[in-house]
């Protein structure tokens, strides 16, 4: 599902607030667009080094399997 720019800002404004009301103690965001994610995989040697947090931990987005 696709939203726009300012929905997008909203949500995760929305998200966060609620995160600091729950008294959560780390949270850690990307955020890059569909795009870069695709041209990453159709062509990984430009983007070795971008990193993405998955759950408890970073990795190299072009070294993970396609399901994660």
């Amino acid at each position: 599902m696709y939203c726009s720019l300012s929905e997008g800002r909203d949500n995760l404004v929305s998200y966060i607030e609620e995160y600091i009301v729950k008294q959560a103690i780390h949270v850690q965001f990307n955020v890059m667009s569909t795009e870069i994610l695709k041209a990453a995989q159709k062509n990984p040697v430009l983007y070795k080094d971008m990193l993405v947090s998955l759950v408890g931990y970073s990795a190299y987005f072009v070294e993970l399997g396609k399901p994660l």
